[in-house]
């Protein structure tokens, strides 16, 4: 994926933005409307922030972590590998990388490895008394001593299985929840061709969920589900809900996001129904209707792109029962769990949502006075049908997609996302009540949707490319949110300073440093969307 350099904007504990100094961070466009390095950059790859204590991971010039305990008036460098998820404990930091956990005793000056060697990292949390829980290769391990010492917790299931989230109970140390998935059915493709044509048990039970409040709240392996323990891991009981999930703890009670991504589909086809049905059509051969499908993308407004309007629970009773949240949920709510899924999300990258499967043939759109071609749909300007041997139907060579990647088909802010370079078109950071956020214009989605409809139309089914869109000259491409009441109202920003001829000031993290990019165009003109926003 296309990675963006970034000028951090970090949320400091006067809520003001400060640049990195020193820092010189630059980019150029190439002909080819791709981003590429200029010597001596820095390369940020991502941002995290606690009040005034900043950790930046970079891997150019070297591959490390910039830390600053002051707001960003001084730094240390440490050569480190990438971190994927940064907590703040005090004057202690955390930081998760792919298979190894690493603490920070002093701010981020530097930082020594803990003792955990089990295999990549599924989820990492920490405990209301400062307890590690750490998930990895199957298994949930503890640390009571910062990471100097781990213990084995048995969560007395029945491997495989791997374990989606952790959730510490904030107010009691002795209360550990954990969401557990065993590994679905590989063939995605054909479970989501099932589900719009409602053709077997799985889609009827997906679709229940979404529609029904009385449908049990089970979905998939016997195994998935959400499990408490109250003795710090020593004994397990598997809750009612009994079903892959995100765990977040907002508005001080245990919610639960359904992860599995059939009953994301399903989710997304009930609130995106005219796209589900274009999906539909092509799925069964027919050519894509780049009119329908530009009103199917009609800019949803605000409120909804920061929001986790999906398929949620509530615990009751200690977890021992949930019930389900009718949408669209309250703004704060929607936030909070928004903020702690994209968090959990990226953390994983594609360990746990990224499963692939070689779907069979489908019959797309035909070419003109020719027969039906095959492939998977969705495969843009780098998936033309070929013709081999000469003579024959048109066909594709079977490729293999992520669910990502295929849910992109029924979500206009992920399909959009892949003509904004790749980038997420919306984000929210922040603690507490003070919440900032970035979202695009009405005019700048407006612009990608009219891009996705001329190359849908072109290839004749729903487009997944070509990637980075030029703006209108002088348009605003991205709004600057904050908002003091944990995102029930917002307001606007000043926008940042208008960019350079052929670089597009969009957004590319906010995780939770709002990050605006800088850059150059191959001229040389530098250009900067940095500015001082105090409250």
């Amino acid at each position: 994926m296309l990675r963006v350099i970034g000028c951090a904007l970090l949320l400091a504990a006067c809520a003001s933005y400060q640049a990195l100094p020193d820092l010189p961070l630059r980019y150029e466009q190439t002909r080819l409307l791709v981003f590429k390095s200029i010597k001596d950059d820095v390369l940020v790859e991502r941002a995290f922030a606690s009040g005034p204590r900043i950790v930046a991971v970079v891997s150019r010039p070297a591959e490390g972590v910039f830390a600053s305990a002051d707001g960003g008036a001084s730094w240390a460098f440490s050569r480190l590998e990438p971190l994927r998820e940064v907590i703040f404990d005090g004057e202690r930091i955390i930081g998760r990388a792919e298979a190894r956990l690493w603490r920070s005793e002093d701010g981020g000056r530097s930082w020594s490895a803990m003792a955990l060697q089990a295999g990549p990292i599924d989820a990492l949390a920490l405990g209301a008394d400062g307890a590690i829980y750490a998930a990895a290769s199957g298994r949930l391990f503890a640390s009571t001593d910062g990471g100097r010492a781990f213990r084995a917790i048995s969560l007395q299931i029945d491997p495989p299985f791997r374990i989606r989230s952790i959730a510490p109970d904030p107010a009691q140390a002795s209360t550990l929840y954990v969401s557990v998935r065993a590994d679905p059915p590989s063939d995605f493709l054909a479970r989501l061709r099932a589900l719009l044509d409602r053709a077997s048990d799985e889609a009827l039970v997906a679709l229940a969920l979404v529609d029904r409040p009385d449908a049990p709240f089970r979905f998939g392996d016997a195994r998935d589900g959400v499990y408490a323990s109250y003795d710090r891991g020593g004994l397990w009981k598997k809750t009612s809900l009994g079903l892959d999930a995100w765990l977040v703890f907002a508005q001080g009670a245990l919610h639960a996001v359904a992860a599995d991504p059939l009953l994301e589909a399903a989710a997304l086809s009930r609130r995106y129904p005219d796209l589900a049905s274009a999906l539909e059509r092509q799925l069964h051969g027919d050519r894509a209707d780049s009119a329908g499908l530009r009103a199917a993308c009609r800019f949803p407004g605000r409120q909804a792109l920061l929001g986790e309007e999906a398929l949620v629970f509530r615990a009751a009773e200690a977890a021992l029962s949930w019930r389900k949240l009718k949408e669209p949920l309250t703004p704060q709510l929607a936030v909070a769990l928004h903020q702690s899924i994209e968090r959990q999300r990226a953390a994983q990258g594609e360990r746990l949502a990224g499963e692939v499967a070689a779907p069979p043939p489908i019959v797309v759109a035909p070419s003109p006075g020719g027969p039906p071609s095959t492939g998977p749909p969705g495969r843009g300007r780098g998936g033309r049908a070929t013709r081999s041997g000469g003579s024959g139907p048109m066909r594709r060579a079977a490729k293999i997609f992520s669910p990502e990647t295929v849910l992109s088909l029924l979500d206009p802010a992920r399909l959009l996302a892949h003509y904004n370079a790749g980038l997420p078109l919306a984000g929210v950071a922040g603690e507490g009540e003070a919440v900032f956020a970035y979202v695009p214009s009405a005019a700048y989605w407006d612009l990608l949707a009219a891009n996705m409809a001329s190359a849908s139309d072109s290839e004749g089914e729903i487009s997944l490319g070509p990637g980075w869109v030029k703006p209108n000259e002088g348009g605003t491409r991205f709004e600057l949110l904050r908002s003091d009441d944990g995102g029930a109202s917002w307001s606007a920003l000043p926008a940042p300073e208008a960019a350079a001829r052929g670089v597009a000031p969009y957004p590319s993290s906010i995780a939770p440093a709002l990050v605006v990019l800088s850059g150059r165009e191959k001229e040389g003109d530098r250009w900067s969307a940095l500015r001082r926003y105090l409250p």
